[in-house]
């Protein structure tokens, strides 16, 4: 069943989030309501009820599944590189 809400991502930030999943990059993340996740490490690309998400895992073990199309900005912790920002596509 396909979640009406959910709205695809571009391939290439789908592509970045890929390399940075199997480069073990730990990632600061800004969500669309504000939420800032900081030292989070993807490990997995999911498809769940029609929409895709993107699987993290904290330092401590805590794990949480963030949909993709609440991404805002996704950075490389270490340097700062940016590795998707919305607000460069609005």
């Amino acid at each position: 069943m396909m979640n009406k809400d959910y709205v695809p991502i571009p391939c290439d930030w789908h592509s970045q989030l890929e390399v940075a999943i199997l480069r073990r990059l730990t990632l600061d993340i800004l969500l669309v309501d504000g939420e800032r996740l900081r030292h989070w490490r993807g490990v997995d690309l999911l498809t769940r009820d029609g929409a895709e998400y993107l699987r993290l895992r904290s330092d401590g073990g805590e794990q949480r599944d963030v949909r993709l199309d609440e991404l805002l900005r996704v950075t490389q912790a270490a340097s700062g590189n940016v590795l998707l920002n919305r607000d460069a596509t609005s």
